[in-house]
């Protein structure tokens, strides 16, 4: 009977006040006017439009509210609920509801366009802007194939951020891939030095690149074949110079004839460049780019940038990559694809390359958090998932502690949060003995939580194929210099603030020479850790550390199974994460077990 007069309450009010027929709502609510959330003026609306200036963004359009109402929320008013504001469930988050649409306070932004504001702060981007890029070496834009692209302003879940990948650039070859001979261009210039293809000479060998519409200098620079003699390969090479894994005389084919690991190779002529056997299968990370692909195709580009470039091949001198996912610890499911990607270096927040990859042109990242750096929008205490359970094979041999100093409490051993696991699973070649890769390790947690049960780990777990673990008995072969795993308290460490000491406050963790001077260690340098986070020694969310570049090499038999499984995790909390940067993956003729500072090394690429 109350709704019956409210109905005809309604009608009339809207008879006399001019409502149009089909602008009548009619709310169970017995609060607010009958033609709630509607023009009862009979006169059309005038939109507003708002001032972009104005730090204070509403979601959606204010001047078209919606023309119904979700009446399911009976004990509510969906004009001016902030829990259901417009429709039952529909939070606003940080902002108010008026007038059945979401207004965000002050300092916030819908940034997704989900009509929730969740973002603090101005919006990087908008949905559908654009900006120009260009990733080539200085004085190549314009020149020859070479032109600009674009960046794409990306809106997921997370926000609104700048993806990485340049869209639509050409930038200059940088291997044979990269030339085409074609004669109906002859001018076509592919390196963008200003000199057609078809003439350019660049090694002096007088064998140009291309000759009658093919390649025929197949190694006419440095780039084109990974090697700092071009003029000594290229098609008057009589004799092929075994075991350097380089096409000497362009004939297509490579080292014709098997070579063990250790031979030292002696060419048969003067004009071949002479080196050890080494395992070089050419540069697969060159223009790979992140693409936010399924788990599986993920991990796949994840090697890749970490220069695993075999593939599934049946040589038994190359190897094989049979296996590659990415999972939470201790389950199958899916990780965000946010705590991974692909970087061509770490850039702080002025656009400063403070990072470069060790080889090629990128390296493989997995965080906890956002997997980015400064200059593309990292942020730090990202959350995605709980209750983890940490790998059975290292908990084992640690009593089911996760201990990474005898001298520290351990972390939680039951649950760990935010997990990545990236898995690999590689066959050897037949004549190698070894493998190794370089990593950085980054947390926000060093150094108020050293020594602490807030412990992030970063593991490299080598097992068998039938996950047994090799070399070491709970399968790490990552580790610090102390031989403990690579933790907020590890002890390489340089890329810091030196903590600080007393003889009340004596250091803690893997500071076993005590305090010398009021400190604790000693930091070689901070000014790369303002690629992970600028901020980094500013206040309680800005502590941070970092290592220098580390090498991990262990030993394996010649064609060997075996996996590789690289985990990173935040120990009892969701907050202050933790990264490692991966790259440089190389078979070797000989190896130990050993976790070192990596030595200095001669990028050919980037």
């Amino acid at each position: 009977m109350k709704t019956s007069n409210l109905i005809a309450i309604s009608m009339i009010s809207c008879i006399l006040s001019g409502c149009s027929g089909d602008s009548l709502v009619i709310s169970q609510s017995t609060s607010g006017p009958a033609c709630q959330g509607k023009n009862c003026s009979g006169e059309k609306p005038q939109p507003s439009k708002p001032d972009p200036k104005d730090p204070i963004e509403q979601p959606g359009d204010p001047s078209n509210p919606p023309t119904e109402i979700d009446t399911s929320c009976s004990d509510v008013d969906l004009m001016t609920d902030a829990e259901n504001c417009g429709s039952c469930g529909h939070s606003c988050g940080e902002g108010t509801c008026q007038g059945g649409l979401c207004k965000c306070n002050e300092n916030y932004n819908d940034c997704n366009g989900d009509g929730t504001c969740e973002k603090e702060g101005e919006c990087e981007c908008r949905e559908g802007q654009i900006r120009p890029c260009y990733e080539g070496d200085e004085g190549t834009e314009g020149i020859g194939a070479c032109k600009a692209g674009h960046y794409k302003c990306i809106v997921d879940a997370t926000g609104a951020y700048w993806d990485y990948a340049c869209v639509g650039q050409v930038m200059p070859a940088l291997d044979i891939s990269g030339y085409v001979c074609d004669i109906s261009d002859p001018n076509r210039d592919n390196d963008c030095n200003g000199i057609p293809d078809s003439i350019q000479d660049e090694d002096k060998d007088g064998y140009p690149i291309c000759k009658d519409g093919s390649i025929f200098d197949c190694c006419d620079n440095e780039k084109m074949c990974n090697t700092t003699r071009p003029e000594l390969i290229h098609p008057g090479v009589t004799h092929d110079c075994k075991g350097n894994q380089l096409d000497d005389n362009c004939n297509g084919l490579t080292d014709e004839d098997e070579i063990s690991c250790d031979q030292a190779v002696s060419c048969e002529g003067k004009d071949c460049e002479t080196q050890a056997c080494e395992f070089d299968y050419g540069a697969c990370d060159v223009n790979l780019y992140w693409n936010n692909a399924s788990n599986s195709e993920s991990a796949l580009l994840l090697a890749k940038s970490m220069d695993i470039c075999m593939g599934n091949t049946s040589d038994p001198n190359k190897g094989s990559l049979l296996e590659y996912s990415l999972h939470r610890s201790g389950s199958n499911q899916s990780i965000s694809p946010s705590q991974v990607n692909i970087l061509r270096g770490m850039r702080d927040a002025h656009g400063n390359l403070l990072i470069k990859p060790r080889i090629g042109q990128s390296f493989a990242v997995l965080s906890s958090g956002i997997a980015r750096d400064v200059y593309s929008g990292m942020s730090i205490d990202q959350q995605y998932s709980q209750g983890d359970m940490p790998p059975n094979t290292y908990l084992n041999a640690h009593g089911y502690k996760l201990e990474s100093h005898p001298n520290c409490p351990s972390g939680s051993t039951t649950k760990i949060n935010d997990s990545v696991v990236l898995h690999l699973k590689l066959k050897a070649p037949q004549n190698a003995k070894g493998f190794s890769f370089d990593f950085r390790f980054f947390s926000h947690e060093y150094p108020r939580y050293l020594c602490s049960p807030y412990n992030d780990f970063f593991l490299t777990l080598l097992t068998d194929e039938y996950d047994k673990p090799l070399v070491n008995e709970d399968g790490n072969i990552s580790f610090d210099k102390k031989g403990n795993a690579v933790s907020v308290n590890n002890a390489f460490f340089t890329t810091c603030v030196a903590p600080t000491c007393s003889a009340s406050q004596p250091c803690k963790g893997n500071f076993d020479d005590g305090c010398q001077n009021g400190q604790c260690g000693q930091c070689d340098s901070s000014e790369e850790l303002y690629a992970y986070t600028n901020s980094p020694f500013n206040g309680h969310s800005g502590n941070g550390g970092g290592t220098a570049w580390l090498t991990t090499s262990a030993p394996i038999s010649g064609g060997q199974i075996f996996n590789l499984d690289f985990y990173i995790w935040d120990t009892k909390d969701q907050v202050l994460d933790s990264s490692v940067i991966l790259d440089n993956f190389q078979w070797l003729c000989s190896a130990k077990l050993d976790t070192g500072f990596a030595p200095p090394i001669d990028n050919p690429i980037n």
